[in-house]
Protein backbone atom coordinates (compact mmCIF):
# COMPACT_ATOMS: atom_id res chain seq x y z
CA UNK A 1 0.00 0.00 0.00
CA UNK A 2 0.83 3.28 -0.72
CA UNK A 3 0.49 6.78 -0.27
CA UNK A 4 1.78 10.37 -1.04
CA UNK A 5 2.44 13.29 1.18
CA UNK A 6 3.16 16.35 1.28
CA UNK A 7 6.53 17.33 2.98
CA UNK A 8 9.12 19.62 2.77
CA UNK A 9 11.02 20.29 0.16
CA UNK A 10 9.35 17.81 -2.32
CA UNK A 11 6.30 15.84 -2.75
CA UNK A 12 7.00 12.27 -1.17
CA UNK A 13 5.81 8.69 -2.34
CA UNK A 14 6.25 6.48 0.27
CA UNK A 15 5.59 2.95 1.00
CA UNK A 16 5.08 2.15 4.66
CA UNK A 17 7.43 -0.63 6.18
CA UNK A 18 9.99 0.01 9.15
CA UNK A 19 13.53 -0.29 9.22
CA UNK A 20 14.84 -1.33 5.55
CA UNK A 21 14.54 1.71 3.57
CA UNK A 22 15.06 2.18 -0.46
CA UNK A 23 15.11 6.03 -1.59
CA UNK A 24 14.55 5.58 -5.76
CA UNK A 25 15.65 8.94 -7.81
CA UNK A 26 13.84 9.88 -11.03
CA UNK A 27 15.25 11.36 -14.26
CA UNK A 28 14.12 13.88 -16.13
CA UNK A 29 10.64 12.31 -17.00
CA UNK A 30 9.48 12.89 -13.21
CA UNK A 31 8.51 10.50 -11.01
CA UNK A 32 5.26 10.13 -11.43
CA UNK A 33 6.44 7.81 -14.46
CA UNK A 34 4.97 4.03 -13.97
CA UNK A 35 8.33 3.56 -15.08
CA UNK A 36 9.47 4.29 -11.43
CA UNK A 37 6.36 3.57 -9.47
CA UNK A 38 6.33 -0.38 -11.00
CA UNK A 39 9.90 -0.76 -9.14
CA UNK A 40 9.19 1.10 -5.89
CA UNK A 41 5.95 -0.97 -5.65
CA UNK A 42 7.96 -4.37 -6.31
CA UNK A 43 10.77 -3.51 -4.00
CA UNK A 44 8.27 -2.33 -1.35
CA UNK A 45 6.27 -5.80 -1.78
CA UNK A 46 9.98 -7.78 -0.26
CA UNK A 47 9.46 -5.50 2.63
CA UNK A 48 11.17 -2.24 2.12
CA UNK A 49 10.34 1.37 2.79
CA UNK A 50 10.82 2.94 -0.69
CA UNK A 51 10.33 6.82 -0.87
CA UNK A 52 10.23 8.34 -4.52
CA UNK A 53 10.85 12.12 -3.77
CA UNK A 54 9.74 15.09 -6.64
CA UNK A 55 12.68 16.56 -7.11
CA UNK A 56 11.48 18.17 -9.35
CA UNK A 57 8.71 19.92 -7.83
CA UNK A 58 6.13 18.71 -10.37
CA UNK A 59 7.80 20.03 -13.06
CA UNK A 60 9.34 16.84 -15.70
CA UNK A 61 10.93 17.95 -18.99
CA UNK A 62 8.42 17.84 -21.21
CA UNK A 63 10.09 17.60 -24.89
CA UNK A 64 7.14 18.70 -26.84
CA UNK A 65 7.46 22.37 -25.18
CA UNK A 66 9.25 24.06 -27.64
CA UNK A 67 9.50 27.07 -25.57
CA UNK A 68 11.73 25.70 -22.93
CA UNK A 69 13.93 23.39 -24.51
CA UNK A 70 16.29 20.88 -22.39
CA UNK A 71 19.07 23.93 -21.85
CA UNK A 72 16.80 26.39 -20.52
CA UNK A 73 14.97 23.32 -18.65
CA UNK A 74 18.16 21.81 -16.77
CA UNK A 75 18.88 25.77 -15.20
CA UNK A 76 15.78 25.19 -13.50
CA UNK A 77 16.70 22.17 -11.72
CA UNK A 78 20.77 22.30 -10.56
CA UNK A 79 22.24 19.44 -9.05
CA UNK A 80 23.18 21.42 -6.13
CA UNK A 81 19.35 21.85 -5.13
CA UNK A 82 18.91 18.12 -5.43
CA UNK A 83 21.35 17.46 -2.86
CA UNK A 84 20.25 19.94 -0.52
CA UNK A 85 16.96 18.37 -0.71
CA UNK A 86 18.33 14.81 -0.99
CA UNK A 87 19.23 15.58 2.73
CA UNK A 88 16.02 16.68 3.81
CA UNK A 89 14.94 13.59 2.55
CA UNK A 90 17.38 11.36 4.12
CA UNK A 91 16.49 13.31 7.88
CA UNK A 92 12.23 12.43 7.40
CA UNK A 93 13.09 9.19 6.39
CA UNK A 94 15.79 8.17 9.15
CA UNK A 95 12.66 10.31 11.89
CA UNK A 96 10.02 8.40 10.46
CA UNK A 97 11.82 5.15 10.54
CA UNK A 98 13.54 5.32 14.33
CA UNK A 99 9.66 6.72 15.85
Amino acid sequence: MHSETSSSPATLYIYNFIWLAVILISDIVGYEAPKLRKPADKVASVGFYVVVPDFLYGDPYAPENAERPLPVWIKDHEPDKGVEDAKSVIEALLFRLTR
